[in-house]
């Protein structure tokens, strides 16, 4: 791992190898604190832990992103887990158009923004299909179900992490992530699943997603071509609402987006 690639991921770094195994858990405990936190990672490795995320020129998307309104939460899903992932950078070997995806959370009473928060994100390739449940998101036999077919979080059916991913945020409140643009399958329109933690709580898990002039120009393009006509749009989708629209625009190699959840820190959603 470079400097470049993994210390912006988790820290500006004093970090060594490991870090990638660094469990979610740890990384809670590790923002529970003030300053640079040393953690052990599962690895046995020592990795110290300062929030860091590289945000860029991102004022005018922000600008645009929210207006301090406390963010609409929705149920998780079937498809999520603790995937143990630290990183920015979560497209793997996953085909697709590049987005590079920015979000701030801020406190939904002051406005301030929330360092320290750990910010996960997931959702599935330009294929319809979702790591750790690749069989069962696309369509097939049960495999990833979550604990006696309900709800809660998924016990993964493979080893396979593409498109998941964790960050914390910096003293802006901000987070950065490196994907591509999400497919669609059956009953439900182009999203990215994202869930915040503050401390130990799931404060907030709700869904990004996009204009739909803009999925239809990327969903025209390979390898998104080969799933045909979508059957859900933004205005038939039943979980849409338009505060959920990321701000996005063109640019070189890609699209750039960036959104603001506005959360409740006190509160667990769980």
């Amino acid at each position: 791992m470079t400097d470049h690639d993994e210390g912006k991921r988790v820290s500006r770094r004093t970090m060594i190898a490991g870090v990638g195994s660094l469990g979610l858990g740890a990384l809670l405990a590790a923002c529970g604190s003030s300053g640079s936190t040393s953690v052990t990672t599962s690895t046995g490795a020592t990795a110290t832990i300062t929030p860091q995320a590289a945000t860029g020129d991102l004022t005018a998307l922000f600008e645009s992103s929210g207006t301090c309104t406390l963010t609409a939460s929705t149920t998780q899903g079937p498809y999520y887990f603790d995937a143990d992932k630290i990183r920015s950078d979560i497209r793997e070997d996953r085909p697709g158009t590049r987005l590079d995806v920015a979000i701030r959370v801020r406190d939904s009473e002051t406005c301030e923004p929330l360092k320290d928060a750990v910010v996960e994100i997931w959702h599935c390739d330009a294929g319809g299909a979702y790591s750790g449940a690749e069989s069962a998101s696309a369509g097939g036999p049960g495999q990833g179900r979550t604990p006696g077919g309900g709800g809660g979080d998924l016990v993964p059916a493979d080893d396979n992490r593409y498109l998941r991913g964790a960050q914390v945020t910096n003293a802006e409140g901000i987070v950065t992530f490196t994907t591509i643009w999400p497919g669609w399958y059956r009953g439900r329109t182009v999203h990215i699943h994202a869930m915040v933690h503050v401390g130990q709580d799931r404060t907030l898990t709700t869904q990004v997603m996009f204009d739909e002039a803009l999925n239809d120009a990327v969903m025209a393009a390979e390898p998104y071509t080969g799933r045909g006509a979508r059957d859900t749009r933004n205005e038939n989708d039943s979980i849409f609402q338009t505060g959920m629209i990321m701000r996005t625009v063109e640019g070189s190699g890609g699209y750039q987006g960036a959104i603001t959840f506005d959360v409740d820190p006190d509160h667990d959603g769980r």
